[in-house]
């Protein structure tokens, strides 16, 4: 880049700075997990158990944390467990700071995600959580893209816009590992509310 267009992209990317941060984070948490759910759990007491229980759910249920799964602005999401007749359920369960609005107006915990078998339910809510991730990249690169515009003079920036891209691209990218890829498994009943953090937040 010419010396204009490398000041254009330090004005840009500094605007930018702390979604970029933030996405960098997220991502890292998430290809900590990622590879695949089966690595780390073929069932619950293959996962690190706590002494930790939430109450969550309509009406309230106690659930058994058994991992952390994302730590957000916003509180963790939990996977969780109890039992229930003859197996057991799982859940994605998000806790939120007790003192935040949405704590005080609908209590402190809530099921993203519930079903039977918690290698598909985490490995589905990690796809979701990737998708939301996008989309703020996205935001926060049309955001930069603007600010891009609006210096160029009518010059052509579209070196500065691709640089600007690949890095959000790079922040987000998920890793690769051999042998990723492994047969669907069958989820039985299952509940899902969302992913838990809202683009852009």
């Amino acid at each position: 880049m010419t010396e204009s267009e490398h000041a254009i992209y330090r004005t840009a990317l500094e605007a930018v700075k702390s979604q970029l941060q933030k996405l960098t984070a997220l991502t890292e948490q998430l290809n900590q997990i990622a590879p695949h759910p089966e690595s780390n759990a073929n069932s619950a007491t293959a996962l690190t158990s706590t002494e930790i229980s939430l109450m969550a759910g309509h009406p309230p249920t106690q659930w058994q944390v058994l991992r952390e799964v994302l730590s957000l602005e916003l509180g963790s999401v939990f996977l969780c467990a109890r039992n229930e007749g003859a197996g057991k359920e799982y859940a994605i369960v998000q806790q939120f700071p007790a003192e935040s609005l949405y704590a005080k107006a609908n209590g402190q915990t809530t099921v993203l995600e519930s079903g039977n078998d918690c290698i598909v339910l985490v490995g589905d809510y990690v796809k979701r959580a990737r998708l939301t991730i996008q989309f703020m990249a996205s935001d926060a690169v049309a955001h930069a893209q603007q600010i891009v515009w609006e210096n160029s003079k009518g010059r052509d920036m579209s070196r500065v816009v691709r640089s600007i891209s690949a890095q959000f691209n790079e922040a987000v990218s998920e890793e690769v590992h051999a042998g990723r890829e492994h047969a669907t498994i069958s989820l039985g009943k299952r509940q899902s509310t969302g992913i838990g953090f809202k683009r852009g937040a």
